[in-house]
C-alpha cells in the first residue's frame, strides 16, 4: 500500500516539504537529513525504537513539535526524527 503524498510546509518557516500520510504508521516521523539541512531545532526524548519500511531497526532520541500546513489544513504534531533516506 502506497502512502498519500502532498506538498506542504512547516508553519512559521519557508521550508517546503513532501508530507506523506501513511495510515499504517504507528508514529509521525521526519527525516533527520531534512531537519539538519534546514537547521531546525529538535528536542530530546526517551529512546524510541523504530522499524523502518525496509525492515531495519534503529533507535532515535530526538523529536520535533511543529505545525504542518497543506493547502487549507494545518495541525500541530510531534515527529520522531529518524533516518528516512527516500524522503530527504
Amino acid at each position: 500500500q502506497e502512502a498519500l503524498q502532498a506538498q506542504g510546509h512547516l508553519a512559521n518557516t519557508d521550508f517546503e516539504a513532501v508530507i506523506m500520510v501513511d495510515s499504517g504508521s504507528k508514529v509521525n516521523m521526519i527525516s533527520q537529513t531534512w531537519v539538519k539541512r534546514h537547521a531546525i531545532k529538535t528536542d530530546p526524548c526517551a529512546d524510541h525504537p523504530l522499524e523502518l519500511a525496509d525492515g531495519s531497526l534503529v533507535t532515535t532520541n530526538q523529536q520535533l513539535t511543529a505545525t504542518i500546513s497543506m493547502q487549507h489544513y494545518s495541525e500541530e504534531m510531534t515527529f520522531i526524527v529518524g533516518p528516512l533516506n527516500s524522503c530527504n
